[in-house]
C-alpha cells in the first residue's frame, strides 16, 4: 500500500506543530491546501509563518512544509547534533 500525499502532508504538519509548539491546520478546498490556524472556530492566517492565506497543490504543500520543517529544525535545534 502506497503512502498518499495527504498522509505525507499530515505527518509533516504534525512534526512542525510539535517542534515549533504551534497549532497549524490544513483544510482541503478545490484540490488545494490552505494552511491556517483555528481560533475559537475562526480560520486565521498561519502566523508566525505568514499573515496571508495561500492555497497550494499537494506537491507545492509538501515542498513548502519540507522547507518549514528544515527551518524549524534549524531554529529549535531539533534534529541537529549539539556540541558540548
Amino acid at each position: 500500500m502506497a503512502i498518499t500525499n495527504k498522509e505525507i502532508i499530515e505527518g509533516q504538519l504534525r512534526r512542525i506543530n510539535e517542534k515549533a509548539h504551534t497549532n497549524l491546520v490544513l483544510k482541503r478546498a478545490n484540490r488545494h491546501w490552505p494552511l491556517c490556524r483555528e481560533v475559537n472556530g475562526y480560520e486565521l492566517p498561519p502566523s508566525p509563518l505568514s499573515e496571508t492565506f495561500t492555497r497550494r497543490t499537494s506537491a507545492e504543500m509538501i515542498e513548502y512544509l519540507r522547507g518549514v520543517e528544515d527551518a524549524t529544525d534549524f531554529f529549535t535545534h531539533n534534529g541537529t547534533k549539539q556540541e558540548a
